[in-house]
């Protein structure tokens, strides 16, 4: 009676645990790829928001510099309010005239504030003199004579001055705000559009004018407002 066959025992049993081995190391094999594969498309998520995010910085960035291109009003008005015909020279537009006529106009409305202001010095101490009755304070010629000088007269005088002075100091505000304005306006209309496309045009037109006879036109402007 034959005995058991122990060498295809030790086969069968030697291959199944070759399989097995074989099973797992395929499956952690494809485990890893599987895993590869979502580390793979997380980085390339990642990488996706970072270049997106520094694409929107250099957008930002290229805006920013388009603007600093650009006459800024405010800069301009600022500049003019640092130093009146600043604005008028950042801007480039005719500043060789406007500036002389900044500074000239300037000038004459300091001069004139001036002047008055020492005339209306002279007609107040005058008229304090002739109040005070003390003859040790007599005012200075010519307003000592009081057939060319009455004390009504000199009160008229230093009120003249006075109120002169005053409407010179208000103009010379006006005139400094102006120029501020001036330069704002200036810039603002550098960057204005013009182009055909705009909602609004202003164009030369022929108007019939009946009250001047039959056929007869009456030219002028005519401005044209597109509702979009």
């Amino acid at each position: 009676m034959p005995g058991p066959k122990f060498g295809n025992c030790l086969d069968t049993s030697f291959i199944s645990r070759f399989l097995l081995i074989l099973a797992l190391a395929v499956g952690i094999g494809f485990g890893q790829v599987a895993l590869a594969q979502t580390d793979t498309t997380k980085v390339s998520k990642a990488d996706s928001l970072e270049a997106a995010q520094i694409q929107r910085k250099l957008d930002s960035l290229a805006r920013f510099l388009n603007q600093k291109k650009v006459k800024a009003p405010t800069k301009a008005a600022l500049y003019s309010a640092a130093l009146p015909g600043l604005g008028q020279i950042q801007n480039r537009s005719a500043w060789w005239i406007k500036v002389p006529i900044i500074y000239g106009g300037a000038t004459a409305l300091v001069f004139v504030m001036a002047q008055n202001h020492r005339n209306y010095v002279i007609f107040r101490d005058a008229y304090l003199y002739r109040l005070d009755n003390n003859p040790l304070t007599n005012p200075p010629a010519p307003y000592d004579d009081r057939r060319l000088f009455t004390d009504d007269g000199l009160r008229a005088r230093r009120d003249q001055f006075r109120r002169d002075r005053d409407y010179m100091v208000v103009l010379t505000t006006a005139f400094y705000m102006l120029q501020i304005a001036e330069a704002a306006t200036t810039a603002h209309l550098k960057t204005f559009d013009d182009s055909d496309d705009l909602s609004w045009r202003l164009a030369p037109t022929a108007i019939p004018a009946p009250w001047q006879g039959q056929g007869n036109f009456a030219y002028g402007l005519k401005l044209e407002v597109r509702l979009k």
